[in-house]
C-alpha cells in the first residue's frame, strides 16, 4: 500500500479552521461554516483504542468471529474507526497500521511495515 497520497481516500477538512470532519458532514462543528474540501491523508497511524467482539449481530460477520475494531489516530491527527482481519491477539494500543483497500464505507487496517509482527507481550 505504501501510504502515498494517490492511494488514500480523501477526508473532509474545513478551509478556514483546518478541522477535519470525520465522518464528513456539511457544516463545521466549530464555526458552522460549510466551506470545506476533501484532502488526501496518508492512511498511516497508530491504534489508540480497540474492542474485540466475540459475537455478531449480523449474519454477514458470523464467520469472522472473533474480530477487532479499533480507533486509529492518523498521522494528520484525525481519528477513524477501522476494522481488521488480524487475529485480535495480534493487535495492541500503539500498533502502527496503514489503510488497505478501497472500501469507501469501512476503513480496513493492516500492520504497518515497521510493525509486521505481533506486539511484545501478546501471544
Amino acid at each position: 500500500m505504501g501510504g502515498g497520497v494517490a492511494h488514500c481516500r480523501p477526508l473532509k477538512r474545513g478551509r478556514a479552521c483546518g478541522l477535519w470532519r470525520q465522518p464528513p458532514r456539511r457544516f463545521c462543528s466549530d464555526g458552522a461554516s460549510d466551506d470545506a474540501r476533501f484532502e488526501a491523508v496518508s492512511g498511516e497511524g497508530r491504534v489508540i483504542s480497540l474492542a474485540v467482539s466475540d459475537r455478531s449481530l449480523h449474519p454477514g460477520w458470523a464467520e469472522s468471529i472473533a474480530f477487532a475494531a479499533s480507533v486509529v489516530e492518523l498521522e494528520e491527527g484525525l481519528r477513524v474507526v477501522a476494522a481488521t482481519e488480524l487475529d485480535p491477539c495480534a493487535i495492541a494500543v500503539g500498533l502502527r497500521v496503514e489503510r488497505r483497500g478501497d472500501d469507501f464505507a469501512l476503513v480496513w487496517a493492516r500492520p504497518g511495515a515497521s510493525d509486521a509482527q505481533a506486539p511484545a507481550g501478546r501471544s
